[in-house]
């Protein structure tokens, strides 16, 4: 049991990296469309990608969903680490959980292609380095 929730908690980890990365992607695609930049739904959009509850409003979630579907059509790595991050967030964090994201993942689909990988803690290592390299480099040298 002991070695499952370490495992467990180290995936973890690196899904909170990821969501950073996504957040920062957010923000920055919020920059490029001319949106004012809001950190709330940058935070927002993160929070949908990975499965994770949050504190939002109605609105900041209607507004993250637009600008997260724009995202997902067009940034494969974005779709590739939400899907992955999903996979994770359903199987560490119970039923309700895997229930919840089963829901996004089916909206993903409708947006492109979605991966057929499962996550696993060396994929989803590299993958937090690759997504905190490209879009907060200063964050890298957490995950080392």
């Amino acid at each position: 049991m002991f070695g499952k929730k370490r495992l467990f908690g180290k995936m973890d980890s690196f899904v909170n990296i990821i969501a950073i990365a996504i957040a920062e992607a957010a923000w920055q695609q919020q920059k490029r469309v001319g949106l004012t930049e809001d950190r709330r739904i940058a935070a927002a959009i993160a929070s949908l990608l990975i499965g994770r509850d949050s504190s939002h409003t109605d609105q900041e979630k209607r507004s993250a969903k637009q600008l997260a579907a724009t995202m997902l059509r067009e940034c494969d790595d974005i779709r590739f680490a939400a899907v992955m991050c999903l996979r994770t967030t359903a199987v560490t964090n119970g039923t309700e959980a895997a229930i919840a994201v089963l829901g996004t993942i089916d909206w993903l689909s409708t947006l492109g292609e979605i991966p057929a990988a499962a996550p696993d803690p060396e994929t989803m290592q590299r993958l937090a380095y690759d997504m905190a390299m490209r879009y907060c480099p200063n964050a890298v040298k957490i995950i080392k």
